[in-house]
C-alpha cells in the first residue's frame, strides 16, 4: 500500500514493510503480550515479546490504526528487539511524535505504543 505524501519518509517505509509486524513464533524461556486500545478512535495495539535471559529476543506487533501508529510499533520493535528488557521504560511518546512527524490530533496514538511498553515491562516474571 502507497501512502500520500502528507506522511513523512520514515512514516511511509515503516508502513509500506513492517518487518515486525505478525506474531510471536520460536521458542523462548518467557512470552508475554500487552493489548492497549484507544474506545474514542478504536485504535488498538497487541504487542508480544519473546524473552530468554533478560534480553528482547522478539518483539511483534499487530495494529488497528492509522499509519502512525504501525510506523511507532515498528520503530519500537526495531529498536528493542536484541535488547534489554530495561529498555521497554525508554519508550517515549513525545519522541516518538517528534520522530515520526505525528500531527497533535494523533498523539493519542503514540500515548498507546508508550503504554503497551510499561504494560510489558510490568508483566515479565508475572
Amino acid at each position: 500500500m502507497t501512502l500520500p505524501g502528507s506522511y513523512n519518509k520514515e512514516v511511509r517505509a515503516r508502513f509500506e514493510n513492517p518487518a515486525h509486524a505478525g506474531d510471536i513464533v520460536g521458542d523462548y524461556a518467557e512470552v508475554i503480550a500487552a493489548d492497549v486500545a484507544e474506545s474514542r478512535q478504536g485504535a488498538r495495539l497487541v504487542l508480544c515479546a519473546g524473552l530468554n535471559g533478560g534480553k528482547i529476543a522478539a518483539l511483534r506487533f499487530r495494529v488497528k490504526g492509522c499509519p502512525y501508529l504501525v510506523a511507532a510499533a515498528e520503530v519500537v520493535c526495531d529498536s528493542l528487539e536484541g535488547g534489554s528488557t530495561d529498555r521497554l521504560a525508554g519508550v517515549s511518546a513525545l519522541e516518538l511524535k517528534d520522530r515520526l512527524a505525528v500531527p497533535t490530533g494523533r498523539m493519542g496514538r503514540m500515548l498507546l505504543v508508550d503504554d503497551a511498553a510499561r504494560a510489558l515491562l510490568e508483566s515479565i516474571g508475572e
